[in-house]
């Protein structure tokens, strides 16, 4: 997706005095205007695309001047004709090399930032040079240029290439021959853009001053040609010219394909004529735009009153994005014919719609506004009182009761608390907004009231937490990270029952609904399982197992040897029956980083095997006789049983060559997935960690299918054994004379080059040795669990750490505690006393960690402040839970529970982080299955656990949604776990994957499920709990 600007108009007749060479922002030997220029970032990012960033521009080569000398891309201000992708303008001299403003980039290694431009010829230029910084001591990125012919030049590292005295400001010089881009004869007559490689996914830096040395020219023969951004969209014959006209200023066109050249004049004039037509009608600020084109709703609704302190009232309102603000002049509002003494506001997104115009980059967006009103002359809200309100547009009047009011600052577990914890906590923050934290007025009492009989089960004290020690760094982080000072509720005397409860506050309010029995703590697990087979690739999700049913998907997948992790650009000719495993995230990929899936689940029911049984999730496989937890897992596992090869080893999985379709389109879900699928090599990873996987669903499903347990030992013995070959060509590599041989035989495709880490090793070899008892196994676990379990336990990232982890460090290493626990659980084998000792004090050790923690900070809150802070809490439940199996001591098993009850919605947002459970729910996940449901109004499929809130980075994709809060995020008023939003586009809040936060969530829901096992669905899921309902959008038809 992009924004593009129109074609600049030359000046015939430049201004002479500005000299050849001293552009305004750039230059040609020139000066070039475009009449009528305006800003396109506009106020708080408006209009940038979710992915891709700003649109600025470059030269842009006519016919009157074919041949240029020492251009500017970059200098200083912003130009109308670049296309920035994961780039913005930084209008920051304290960042810039000189002046007043650079470039900020940011990206991936599988969406580097790029500089895109109209075509030209830099074979006779002499150098690009530029300036650039980054942050701290992280090392460079790379630069790759891109041609339109496809053949792109060799990546090149910039430290070859800098200069030896670094600049001001951190800066350093780069000064590239054009020569360094053409070692292989590569094609830069026809330049398509500068790519940047950073050397760290999500990597910052910044650049300024990016000039080409010497003759530029332009590329005639690629004229025609329209640069696109990363979502393309081919002509479709059935569009009609003037379609095609407007949609030509945002689709641009995939590479390979061609636009008819005598067109370009009619398409640039429609562009500019269409341009200037929704100028002249755009509405005036705070008024819906005309039709129901860009408006997901028109007006702005009072959707609710709440509370949020004893002398707060809260107007909730839900409002077109494109609206402004409602007022904050007290005076505008009144509670019983008085002004409150001032109104404070917090607004955020609840829904953001697809990308409804490519040309000027639309994402419809309602904003949630928060509106507090004090009440007049230091009045408390009365129990029985009537409140007459009015407010700009509108009045209502509510009778104020603790027990029928909702009260925004009680945060609770919105599913049930566990009948088994000995620690069960709900918590009071009160937070306005732009008014900040405040405290509880007065002494303060609760009540935990059934929700049917209205009888108090429990009463007691609201009592203000203090954070140990008093006075200490932790007490200043926890208040800052929640907003302020905080309460806390006891409810650990209250009976299991069953029912639905609430806490009540008299004078304050009332919280969500919530459980105390058996049923509710089933139905988290129950709902969590169901988010496994919404995930399921290669079968079709059909009723009566769920009502967000879709058709069948990704059932074949074409055989390539190409290296993992990224976008698959290799083409094969074989193609393969596809079945098994899950998609990975919003995106349908299944990479070697999906092996751990399979290992929660297994670990799951061999630490609590009496908690599972057949038929007790409504999966198609109920009633097979195997535990459906097990079901799971082996569906997971069947995705490396198709990948083995016949010499054993196993595939590092499935890709495509891109992402699928824009979110929104017909084609974005896996039924209608047009995209080809392609295989990686066998890998090192995938080969023994599908061994150890092997192995373990053999032992597991034995005494419920042996036919099923002796085909997959089978399949683990022969992976091992293609492990034992590697080694063994590898010996015989190295000893080898001749250099010119071993190159030979590694360009005939051996395989001498896979690796295998210390990390999967332990795992394949611990499995095997339970499976077989075979020595030689035990031998290489004994070794390898020494030097993970002996102080400082391995070396970054080949560690037991099984929390920060992604999917570089698990093929490089890191441990997880599946990857070994069943060695402490096993009854049959025999067991090393030493290595037996270092596991089980290295698990006790990290659970005493997460146990200190969660007591000090109160909050079960134990993550940083990255990508996935909320619900990366699971993978802490890992440690407590497995520490509770192997120990039965309750403190642990009452930890993991207060994580649950933290991720389920007792946390200062107040959300639950699962799709399908609480009454704050995520309602608008990046997840490309759910669109259709959320367009019918269904909401998006349960057991989706989204990112949650982490800290908040000003990247492009981000703004067009994390701008609409107030405060705003990136101004640091907001409290870091307050910092969430629903919107797809916040991709680090609202998508996820299935192995980084739904399979260790699944196994902390798992773990935590009554002793004696339930069957079926206890209660309702999914049912929408947006404000007002999900917008009207049946009128969107996107197209990718």
């Amino acid at each position: 997706m992009e924004l593009k600007g129109v074609v600049m108009e030359r000046i015939s007749d430049f201004n002479k005095q500005d000299g050849v060479g001293k552009s305004r922002g750039f230059g040609m030997s020139g000066r070039w205007e475009r009449p009528g220029t305006e800003r396109i970032f506009g106020e708080r990012g408006r209009g940038f695309p979710a992915i891709v960033a700003a649109v600025i521009c470059f030269v842009v080569f006519t016919v009157w001047s074919p041949v240029y000398a020492d251009c500017f891309i970059f200098r200083e201000k912003m130009p109308d004709q670049l296309v920035l992708e994961g780039m913005e303008l930084a209008e920051n001299k304290e960042e810039a090399f000189q002046g007043e403003n650079c470039l900020m980039a940011q990206g991936t290694k599988e969406e580097p930032p790029e500089i895109l431009f109209q075509p030209c010829d830099i074979s006779h230029a002499k150098a690009i040079r530029f300036f650039i910084k980054t942050l701290g001591t992280e090392p460079l990125p790379s630069i790759v240029i891109e041609s339109f012919s496809g053949k792109n030049s060799d990546v090149l590292d910039l430290n070859d290439f800098r200069s030896e005295t670094g600049r001001g400001g951190g800066y350093v010089e780069i000064s590239i021959p054009i020569s360094a881009f053409q070692r292989r004869g590569e094609d830069i007559s026809s330049v398509k853009g500068l790519k940047f490689l950073p050397a760290t996914d999500f990597q910052i830096f910044f650049l300024d001053d990016i000039e080409i040395k010497g003759e530029v020219r332009k590329d005639a023969e690629s004229e025609a040609r329209t640069f696109g951004g990363p979502t393309r969209r081919p002509w479709k014959k059935d569009v009609s010219e003037s379609e095609q006209e407007q949609m030509q200023g945002g689709e641009g066109v995939g590479d390979g394909e061609e636009v008819d050249s005598s067109r370009g004049d009619s398409l640039e004039k429609g562009l500019n004529q269409n341009k200037a037509k929704e100028e002249e009608e755009a509405p005036p600020p705070g008024v819906p735009a005309k039709g129901d084109k860009w408006v997901l709703i028109k007006y702005r609704q009072l959707v609710q009153v709440q509370t949020a302190n004893n002398d707060v009232l809260v107007l909730v309102f839900r409002d077109n994005g494109m609206n402004d603000p409602p007022p904050q002049d007290a005076n505008a509002y009144t509670i019983n014919g008085e002004a409150p003494p001032v109104v404070g506001r917090y607004s955020a997104p609840i829904f953001e719609g697809p990308n409804v115009d490519w040309k000027t980059q639309r994402y419809p967006v309602i904003v949630m506004h928060r509106m507090y009103l004090p009440l007049p002359n230091k009045q408390m809200l009365e129990e029985g009182k009537t409140y007459h309100i009015t407010y700009p547009g509108g009045e209502t009047t509510i009778v104020f009761s603790s027990r029928t009011v909702l009260c925004e600052s009680i945060k609770v577990n919105q599913v049930g608390y566990n009948p088994k914890a000995t620690q069960k906590y709900a918590f009071v923050a009160v937070w306005m907004g732009d008014l900040g934290g405040h405290r509880l007025k007065g002494k303060n009492t609760f009540e935990v009231v059934n929700e049917k009989t209205g009888k108090v089960v429990l009463t007691g004290d609201v009592d203000l937490v203090h954070v140990a020690p008093p006075n200490s760094k932790d007490k200043a982080d926890v208040e800052q990270e929640v907003g302020g000072p905080f309460y806390l509720i006891d409810l650990s005397k209250v009976r299991p029952q069953p029912g639905e409860f609430f806490i009540a506050i008299p004078g304050l309010g009332r919280s969500y609904d919530f459980g105390l029995d058996d049923k509710h703590v089933f139905h988290s697990f129950y709902v969590h399982m169901k988010g496994f087979y919404h995930q399921r690739c290669g079968i079709a999700l059909e009723e009566p197992y769920t009502k967000w049913t879709r058709g069948i998907c990704h059932t074949k997948m074409t055989i390539t040897d190409a290296d993992p992790p990224d976008f698959i650009k290799e083409k094969g000719t074989e193609v393969r029956k596809s079945i098994g495993g899950h998609h990975d995230a919003g995106d349908f990929d299944q990479r070697l980083s999906h092996t751990l899936v399979p290992g929660w689940l297994m670990n799951a029911y061999e630490l609590f095997p009496e908690k599972f049984v057949d038929g007790q999730l409504d999966i198609p496989e109920g009633h097979n006789g195997i535990p459906d937890i097990l079901d799971e897992a082996l569906w997971a596992i069947k995705r490396w049983e198709v990948l083995q090869e016949a010499d054993g080893g196993i595939r590092a999985g499935v890709e495509s060559y891109r992402h699928p379709y824009a979110y929104g389109s017909d084609e974005a879900n896996a039924a209608a997935d047009p995209l080809e699928y392609r295989t990686y090599k066998r890998y090192g990873h995938t080969t023994l960690a599908g061994a150890a996987l092997f192995a373990w669903a053999s032992r597991l499903v034995r005494r419920f299918n042996e036919e099923k347990a002796n085909e997959l030992a089978e399949r683990a013995k022969r992976a091992w054994g293609f492990y034992e070959m590697v080694l063994k060509k590898k010996k015989e590599a190295e000893a080898k004379v001749s250099e010119d041989e071993y190159t030979l035989e590694k360009k005939t495709g051996d395989v001498t080059d896979l690796e295998f880490s210390k990390g999967v090793l332990l795992y394949a070899a611990c499995q095997l040795y339970l499976l077989t008892g075979e020595e030689k196994y035990h031998r290489v676990f004994r070794e390898i669990a020494k030097y993970y379990g002996t102080p400082p336990y391995g070396e970054w990232p080949a560690q037991y750490n099984g929390t920060y982890y992604n999917l570089k460090v698990v093929n490089k290493g890191m441990v997880f505690t599946h990857y070994f626990i069943s060695y402490l659980l096993d009854k049959t084998r025999r067991k090393d006393p030493e290595t037996v000792e270092l596991l089980r004090k290295a698990v006790l050790r990290k659970a005493d960690i997460a146990l200190y923690v969660i007591n000090r900070r109160k909050w079960a809150y134990l993550s940083s402040a990255g990508w996935g802070m909320s619900t990366a809490l699971g993978r802490w439940g890992d440690f407590l839970l497995n520490a509770y199996g192997l120990t039965r001591d309750q403190k642990y098993f009452d930890g993991a529970s207060r994580i649950a009850d933290y991720v389920l919605g007792a946390n200062p947002p107040g959300w639950c982080f699962t799709t399908g459970l609480g009454d704050r729910p995520p309602y608008d996940p990046l997840h490309l299955d759910s669109y259709k449901y959320i367009k019918k109004g269904m909401g998006p499929a349960p057991g989706i656990v989204i990112y949650g809130s982490p800290l908040v980075q000003q990247v492009p994709y981000m703004i067009p949604v994390v701008g609409k809060t107030h405060p705003l995020f990136y101004d640091g008023k907001v409290p870091l776990m307050r910092e969430i939003v629903d919107g797809w586009s916040v991709v680090l809040q609202n998508e996820f994957t299935i192995w980084e936060t739904m399979a260790p969530n699944t196994f902390l829901h798992a773990c935590l499920a009554p002793e004696k096992p339930l069957k079926g669905q206890q209660l309702p899921m999914g049912e929408p709990k947006i404000p007002g309902g999900y917008p009207d959008l049946s009128r969107f038809h996107i197209h990718p």
